[in-house]
C-alpha cells in the first residue's frame, strides 16, 4: 500500500456524524469501494467534523468529488484534501480541547445514583448535570464542572469500581456533549432541588392572663400529688 491520502469532512447532519465510516462506506458502494475511507477520526469541534484516511491522495480526491456530488444535509456537508502536516495539527487542536473541557461524561451510571442530587453529593465539583439513557453507552451523565481542574477531579470521583466496575468517566468537549445528547434515547426528568429542613413551628405568643392560668394549674396538679 502507498501513502495514504487524508480527507477533513465538516457539516454533516447529525444522523451521519453518529456513524461516519458507515455512511461513507455505504455511499461509496462497500468498505472496499477503491474511494472508500479506510479510516475515521471524529475532531473535537463545534461543527461536525471528522478526518478520513483513505489508501492514496488520488483516492482522497476521488472521495471529495464524491462528496461534492451526493450534496449532504443543510447546509450542505463539505470535504477537502488536506496533507500529513495539516493532519497533525487537527489531531493535536482536538486533543487538547478536549483536555481543556469542562464537561464529564459518565458512561453506565448504576441505578442507586438515582439523579443529578446524588451526584452532586458525590462531587461538589459539579455545576449542573443531564441524565439519560444512550443508545450504546446504557445510563449516562453529562456533567458541567466549575473548571478544567474540577472537570479531571469528577473523572476521578466517577471512575471507580462502582457496580461492578461498570461505570466509566471521561472528559468529553461541548460537541461530543451535542453529539451525545441526540443519540440518547430517553432523558429523565431534573429532580426538585431538595427542600431545607423546616423550622421548628413557633408558639404563638400568650398573654399575661395566659400564663397565670397555666401557673396555676401546675400548682393544682402538684397539690394533688
Amino acid at each position: 500500500m502507498g501513502t495514504p491520502g487524508w480527507v477533513q469532512v465538516w457539516d454533516m447532519p447529525p444522523d451521519v456524524f453518529k456513524k461516519p465510516l458507515a455512511f461513507f462506506h455505504k455511499k461509496c458502494g462497500g468498505a472496499t469501494a477503491e474511494h472508500a475511507p479506510v479510516k475515521c477520526d471524529t475532531l473535537s469541534t463545534d461543527r461536525r467534523e471528522v478526518l478520513m484516511e483513505t489508501k492514496s491522495t488520488a483516492t482522497a480526491t476521488a472521495l471529495v468529488a464524491a462528496v461534492n456530488k451526493w450534496k449532504v444535509g443543510i447546509p450542505k456537508m463539505k470535504a477537502k484534501v488536506i496533507g500529513a502536516e495539516e493532519v497533525d495539527q487537527l489531531l493535536g487542536a482536538s486533543a487538547a480541547s478536549a483536555t481543556a473541557s469542562t464537561f464529564v461524561l459518565v458512561k453506565n451510571l448504576p441505578e442507586d445514583i438515582e439523579d443529578v442530587n446524588d451526584m452532586k453529593l458525590m462531587s461538589d465539583n459539579i455545576k449542573a448535570a443531564e441524565i439519560g439513557e444512550h443508545m450504546t453507552f446504557g445510563r449516562i451523565a453529562i456533567a458541567e464542572t466549575l473548571d478544567v481542574d474540577a472537570a479531571k477531579a469528577c473523572v476521578q470521583t466517577f471512575n471507580i469500581p462502582h457496580a461492578g466496575g461498570v461505570m466509566t468517566a471521561e472528559l468529553i468537549t461541548s460537541a461530543k456533549k451535542a453529539a451525545v445528547l441526540q443519540e440518547c434515547i430517553s432523558m429523565e426528568k431534573a429532580p426538585p432541588p431538595r427542600q431545607r429542613s423546616r423550622s421548628p413551628m413557633r408558639m404563638p405568643n400568650l398573654t399575661q392572663a395566659q400564663i397565670d392560668e397555666q401557673m396555676r394549674e401546675q400548682r393544682r396538679a402538684a397539690a394533688e400529688q
